[in-house]
């Protein structure tokens, strides 16, 4: 027994010295991470080990964000965005990190609003004070305007003086492109033929939906391990998932003739799914999304062109697409917006995470735009599309309530402070929008 102890420790402290050394070598994150600390000493009984670090790089001058291309009609490449997450690091109030390594070794980056407190800001204190909300892009590679709608409303966090507290009232994380191999791909693909929508593109090149994969510690699908990360740390009350369709008849070959979900052709520039949980434990994260549609509904009716373009649309699917959708897939037009609904009992393993941990996400709001491989004037209109739904919900985040708990205890010479954020989030007071009776 004694032996098996010893050999176990003697193997896990191999293990720390070759990462040690590779760390000193610089291959590691964690020599960036220590940069500029001297030395790593590791030491046993009667050993001891020094690895020197690597120095520590002069921090870059500070950026404006008005000075950085944000390509706002323009596709977005990985190269492209990465150089821009770079520029955005060095953004004041922005905190731009690596989440995750994809398969293929390029590298995932989230972006968080920093507070405007000085000095060392605790993370737990954060989140129980105010919701946290992630938004995510490219989750299919092909579905191209959702990193661009990303970066334009950080643009917007760093300018608009109505988001000037906003680190203060949410904590607000993105992730401009998730699916980095799938888009570097459909980058390549695209210079020989961009009117395609690449398909091809909507998992990543090995063929994986990056959802499924969530969760999954020995996954070889890395790059899904940032959203694991960032739910594991952030623990998201709300997600916002930018998604897209075709924005044109599927004409391309070795294509599925229906397109998703019968969709062949689209329905509308952007429709919304509330993906939400059917459970009387969580009756409020379906109020929640109701309080979203009418945030949603009320920032597009604002958008006569964008009402005018909902309907020539619907009106074209009527007329050429196949009767009988609406009773596998129902959807309704409800205001400006064409919704979907889909409600699921509680489910574990189901791949929504309102559904399998409706305690964490109190709602999730997938925005399908029509942009596969979207350019010019169509791209930055998808752009300001998403970005419009992604106001309303930031603003309605804004606004949500909890039920807090307080509490102060003295006893046998100490003293105990208890402050608890209860979950999950609660729509604001005034949410006049209901359900039709029969609705779904």
């Amino acid at each position: 027994k004694n032996y098996k102890i010893s050999s176990a420790f003697s193997y896990n402290f191999k293990l720390a010295l070759t990462l040690a050394k590779l760390t000193g070598e610089g291959f590691t994150e964690l020599g960036r991470l220590l940069a500029g600390y001297g030395a790593l000493v590791l030491s046993a009984p009667d050993q001891r080990w020094e690895i020197p670090l690597p120095e520590a790089e002069p921090d870059p001058p500070p950026l404006d964000i008005v000075d950085i291309d944000l390509m706002p009609d323009r596709l977005i490449g990985y190269d492209d965005y990465r150089r821009i997450m770079l520029q955005l690091s060095r953004g004041p109030g922005l905190r731009v990190y690596p989440a995750a390594r994809s398969y293929q070794g390029r590298t995932v980056y989230a972006l968080e609003l920093e507070s405007r407190r000085r000095g060392y800001v605790s993370r737990v204190k954060r989140l129980q004070y105010h919701p946290a909300v992630l938004i995510n892009g490219r989750h299919h590679a092909n579905e191209v305007s959702a990193t661009n709608a990303i970066f334009a409303f950080i643009r917007e966090l760093a300018t608009d003086r109505q988001y000037r507290d906003l680190g203060e009232e949410l904590n607000l994380v993105f992730l401009p492109m998730e699916n980095v191999d799938g888009a570097a791909l459909h980058y390549a693909l695209q210079k020989d033929h961009p009117c395609w929508e690449h398909r091809v593109c909507y998992t990543n090149p090995q063929g994986a939906d990056l959802m499924t994969n969530y969760f999954r510690p020995d996954t070889i699908h890395t790059e899904a391990n940032a959203f694991t990360r960032i739910v594991e740390t952030m623990l998201p009350d709300a997600f916002i998932d930018l998604h897209g369709v075709p924005h044109h008849e599927l004409t391309q070959q070795f294509d599925q003739l229906t397109g998703y979900k019968g969709l062949w052709l689209p329905r509308a520039p952007l429709c919304a799914f509330y993906f939400h949980i059917d459970d009387a434990r969580f009756s409020s994260n379906r109020d929640l999304s109701l309080a979203w549609k009418e945030a949603a509904d009320r920032q597009y009716a604002r958008w006569t062109a964008f009402e005018a373009l909902s309907e020539e649309y619907n009106q074209r699917f009527t007329k050429y697409a196949w009767g009988g959708i609406d009773e596998s897939y129902p959807c309704k037009h409800s205001g400006p917006m064409l919704d979907y609904w889909v409600p699921s009992p509680y489910n574990p393993r189901h791949p929504y995470p309102t559904v399998s941990r409706p305690w964490t996400f109190s709602v999730m709001f997938t925005a399908e735009a029509a942009d596969e491989t979207a350019h010019g004037p169509w791209l930055r209109f998808c752009a300001q599309a998403h970005l419009s739904h992604v106001r309303a919900g930031v603003s309605l985040m804004r606004r949500t309530r909890a039920v807090m708990e307080d509490a102060a205890s003295a006893a046998g010479g100490k003293g105990e402070i208890k402050y608890l954020r209860h979950r999950p989030v609660l729509a604001p007071e005034a949410c006049p929008f209901r359900y039709e009776k029969g609705e779904r």
